[in-house]
């Protein structure tokens, strides 16, 4: 399987978190808190400075992207799947 479509699409989405985040910074006040876990009722318990909270989710994103990417590459590399396959059948 080619991986290069993937890695395109994820740093699409990547890009676009990126905006959002930016975005959405550019538009709250300065110094402002924003939720960032809520306790089994619902209520907001912990809070974090807006630029953390908005742009956790694109480093996780990259972070995540890259780990799959460099684990598959070794997989493929290593022939992991092609033994595998053999000694199934």
């Amino acid at each position: 399987m080619r991986s290069r479509p993937l890695i395109v699409v994820s740093l699409v989405i990547i890009c676009l978190l990126a905006l959002i985040a930016i975005v959405a910074l550019s538009r709250l006040p300065a110094g402002s808190q924003l939720p960032v876990h809520w306790n089994a009722a619902g209520e907001a318990d912990r809070f974090a400075d807006a630029g953390y909270a908005l742009f956790m989710p694109v480093v996780l994103a990259v972070g995540l992207s890259t780990l799959f990417r460099y684990s598959a590459a070794h997989r493929t590399a290593t022939g992991s799947d092609e033994r595998r396959c053999r000694a199934a059948r």
